[in-house]
């Protein structure tokens, strides 16, 4: 696939509204003229990360075939109601913080982030490019959101989901400090400034009060977005689209133990739910850092000039999210991930190599990437081919979580949980008591 200059690549800044008039600020990538349109793409970005982050990659898929939208929920970004104008210079971090605080708590991330705002931003693209192929890339809480608007889904033909794992806080390297946590102490800062301090635990910019607050009721469930049944059944009808999840060894806040709890809550029964388990470090040439956002990010070149960084660095500054090191790689995110990415984008195949005989579909396997333009077994990055070593997996029903089973057995812990926080308080009532009374009965005696 030849190089495209991406100056000629045309970037639309435009305004989308939902089904109930809120406006979405969105920005649209498209092809420079005479260059062919392959399948197109909406970004889901994640949590606390504006959808600027995604430009970079957005442009460049533009400038390979691929109309590229990104966008910002409501009330995040520059996704506001007027006459709030994120754009004007006193829209400072106070005044951002002001307007997140007036969003409604009853806004979340399942009945308006996706139902209503995702949605629309879908429908869009849908109609503008009737009859194209759409492939929805969502970035951590993207991937929870896409699977959500079943209305929509003959809009999408196939679904990339990078480190949207379940971050229940069973799955965290240290579960009762991270329970505590964001359930303690986030919890007791949402309720005194309104804001979901996404950046104390590692996820970006602050969030309004009702996303924020579905998220710490996600962290306490064992199936996470999918804590409530309505949810779940919709995610469970998902069949007959490819679905791959890409996720990286080099991801502190995406563990592979959080990609191996969510794969299974989904219908695997068609036989289209992929993952691919890669650590950058390992492969030879060594990719620059690839998670848990980083895999979006054109790479930042050596000593790179502040004032000239494209336009991904600096929404990861603005939104505390790390970035690569000034000591550029062997290879570039543009020729290794980005080109898996967009394989998958385009052709709707997960890059795999013909299974051996006696290949159990279960089972984790080495994989190499098949060529851009022919079968052969290696991942060709423009003109020079080489091996891309990961673990792949096709998920089968056999490996499916048992949702009602566990469900209930939740239910049973919480029931339990607050029965013994009952008997904790009464226990703790009566001691109080009784010191109480040993303290008047002492005072009696003098």
């Amino acid at each position: 696939m030849p190089q495209v200059d991406l100056s000629q690549v045309r970037r639309n800044d435009i305004t989308i509204h939902t089904k109930d008039g809120f406006p979405l600020a969105a920005t649209l990538f498209e092809p420079p003229n005479g260059v062919g349109v392959t399948a197109t793409v909406v970004f889901g970005a994640a949590t606390g990360v504006y959808g600027k982050f995604y430009n970079d990659f957005a442009a460049w898929l533009a400038g390979n075939g691929v109309p590229s939208l990104t966008f910002d929920y409501r009330y995040f970004g520059s996704s506001f109601p007027p006459p709030i104008d994120a754009k004007s210079p006193d829209f400072d971090e106070d005044a951002r913080n002001k307007a997140m605080q007036a969003c409604p708590d009853d806004v979340n991330f399942t009945e308006t982030w996706a139902r209503v705002d995702f949605a629309a931003v879908v429908r869009y693209m849908g109609e503008r490019y009737k009859g194209v192929e759409m492939c929805l890339v969502g970035n951590s809480l993207g991937c929870h959101l896409m699977p959500l608007f079943p209305d929509e889904w003959h809009y999408i033909s196939r679904f990339l989901c990078t480190c949207g794992g379940n971050a229940h806080w069973r799955n965290t390297p240290n579960p009762k400090a991270s329970r505590y946590t964001i359930q303690t102490i986030v919890r007791n800062e949402m309720e005194e400034s309104r804001l979901f301090p996404a950046d104390w635990i590692g996820l970006g910019k602050s969030l309004p009060y009702g996303p924020g607050s579905q998220w710490c009721d996600w962290s306490d469930h064992p199936h996470f977005a999918l804590k409530n049944k309505k949810d779940a059944d919709i995610v469970r009808q998902l069949t007959g689209k490819p679905f791959l999840y890409v996720g990286f060894a080099d991801d502190t806040t995406m563990t592979k133990q959080m990609m191996l709890t969510q794969m299974p809550l989904y219908n695997t029964s068609d036989g289209m739910k992929h993952s691919i388990w890669i650590d950058p470090a390992l492969q030879n040439p060594p990719w620059p850092t690839c998670g848990h956002v980083n895999s979006f990010m054109r790479t930042r070149p050596p000593k790179a000039d502040p004032s000239a960084e494209p336009e991904s660095v600096e929404a990861a500054k603005d939104s505390n999210i790390a970035i690569s090191a000034d000591t550029a790689p062997p290879l570039k995110r543009e020729e290794t991930i980005w080109e898996l990415y967009l394989y998958f984008i385009a052709t709707g195949k997960v890059p795999h190599n013909t299974p051996p005989a006696g290949y159990t579909p279960a089972a984790s396997s080495p994989i190499v990437a098949p060529s851009m333009t022919s079968t052969t077994p290696s991942l060709t990055i423009r003109s020079r081919p080489y091996t891309v070593v990961a673990e792949h997996r096709i998920w089968t029903p056999a490996e499916e979580r048992d949702l009602p089973g566990e469900r209930a057995a939740h239910d049973r812990e919480v029931q339990w949980e607050r029965t013994v926080g009952s008997w904790k308080a009464w226990a703790g009532g009566l001691l109080r008591k009784s010191k109480g009374k040993s303290k008047r009965k002492a005072a009696a005696k003098l």
